[in-house]
């Protein structure tokens, strides 16, 4: 996963940089607000850590100018049904089965692939990061993280 580190303090920015790489994270760094907006135009990062107080352009205006970006994203039923049984259940592991009952009704007839074709689709349209893989058991989002 590609991480961009936005953090105008060098030591908590290096500190940060050190224990995501120990976690297995890519990190870019960056130490303004504006930098920030650039890298994320390029959209290769799957996540942002974010210093609300940076120069040139604080993190709230860098937060805010992502939302009104919020850009609609197009989603079939199915791709939606399947998404919804996800989101319902944050953290929890949803075998095929379960997914399987979620798209198709009694009298519909279920493709072999069809969870993983609904799965692709919607990591390329959310990106790859947000819907995980627990090989052999099924796939997940994660439960979002409590705020202090």
């Amino acid at each position: 996963m590609r991480v961009l580190l936005a953090e105008d303090d060098a030591m908590i920015g290096a500190s940060v940089r050190h224990g995501l790489r120990q976690d297995g994270f890519t990190v870019d760094w960056v130490s303004d607000g504006r930098a920030a907006e650039l890298a994320l135009a390029d959209r290769v990062h799957d996540a942002l850590v974010l210093d609300l107080g940076l120069p040139k352009r604080t993190g709230v205006e860098v937060l805010q100018g992502m939302r009104r970006r919020g850009e609609p994203v197009a989603l079939s039923a199915r791709e939606f049904a399947l998404l919804e049984a996800l989101l319902a259940r944050p953290g929890a592991i949803l075998s095929r089965a379960q997914l399987e009952e979620k798209l198709y009704g009694w009298s519909e007839s279920v493709e072999s692939n069809a969870v993983e074709v609904y799965i692709h689709a919607l990591r390329r349209k959310l990106g790859t990061g947000f819907i995980r893989n627990v090989r052999g058991v099924g796939w997940m989002v994660s439960r979002p993280v409590a705020q202090a």
